[in-house]
């Protein structure tokens, strides 16, 4: 986002020098990386009755009621859709603990798109990001990234 005080909200560089690297590059033929595409990822497809058993399975019936509570904070905001995805996404990175579940419904109320990715695809987000990786490389940080997903909501 630019601001009117000429400094690029995300990244706090001078507007003039992104706008000057952005049209570099596409004067030079490449694509802007705001148009690229993204790999191609798994997306689950999840439910309510998934972040119910989960919940279950990592706090316990005692602290099931809280648990929800918690994760249902996220989805109250206009800006956020509620969805059983992004719950699920806080429930796998708080990893038992209902202190990270309280900081992961914050980080999620401020931007649900960092924690499915830290919780979908950690290894992508860390190895790969925005960074040249060769197609195989990335296809197989991907397939990793999606079994061991698979695996966490089967246990």
């Amino acid at each position: 986002m630019f601001h009117p005080s000429g400094i690029d909200g995300r990244l706090g560089i001078p507007t003039i020098l992104v706008r000057s690297v952005l049209s570099m590059a596409i004067s030079a033929g490449e694509t802007p990386p705001h148009k690229q595409r993204m790999t191609d990822q798994p997306v689950p497809e999840v439910t309510d009755e998934d972040v119910k058993r989960i919940a279950l399975r990592d706090f316990g019936e005692d602290q099931l009621p809280l648990a929800l509570s918690i994760l249902d904070e996220f989805g109250k905001q206009d800006w956020n859709p509620p969805g059983a995805r992004v719950r699920l996404a806080i429930l796998k990175l708080a990893k038992v603990d209902l202190d990270r579940r309280l900081d992961g419904t914050q980080a999620a109320i401020n931007d649900y798109r960092d924690v499915l990715s830290a919780a979908e695809y950690p290894r992508y987000s860390r190895e790969v990001g925005f960074r040249e990786v060769s197609k195989e490389v990335k296809q197989a940080i991907i397939e990793d990234d999606w079994k061991q997903y698979r695996e966490w909501l089967a246990k």
